[in-house]
């Protein structure tokens, strides 16, 4: 087949020139068209990052105000209820007899070959002691 142009060589220039006008146009446009979609979705997802991000501050600021007032709560009982023990432990110390020195003395008053086996004093200070001798 035989190809005959005969357009002369400015038109040629010119038929040229508005095809690659068009293809410019076109590859132009499509990009332009995926640069605005990808711009628009960052818009999108950085006002949805910016609404959770209030969302959550807010949320967490509840939270620290109501963990601030337990906590302080919590404290309080905690303190309370470390003073009922210490005041517990400072009445049994109050009603603490010693008897290390009198336990010393009977021991080296037992002589040779007698064992203590128990020694039992009650809240009245009645005194039981059982042992065995020969």
């Amino acid at each position: 087949m035989i190809e005959l142009n005969l357009l002369p060589p400015q038109e040629k220039e010119l038929l040229n020139l508005e095809q690659i006008r068009r293809w410019t146009l076109l590859y132009g446009g499509n990009i332009l068209l995926i640069v605005i979609g990808f711009i628009a979705a960052l818009i999108f997802i950085w006002f949805s990052i910016l609404i959770q991000l209030k969302s959550y501050s807010q949320s967490l600021r509840d939270i620290a105000i109501n963990f601030q007032g337990q906590n302080i709560d919590r404290q309080k009982q905690l303190s309370s209820d470390l003073n009922q023990y210490l005041a517990k432990l400072n009445n049994i110390q109050k009603d603490h007899k010693y008897y290390s020195a009198a336990i010393i003395e009977l021991a080296n008053a037992v002589p040779p070959g007698m064992r203590i086996e128990s020694l039992l004093i009650d809240e009245k200070n009645q005194v039981s002691l059982s042992g065995f001798a020969p």
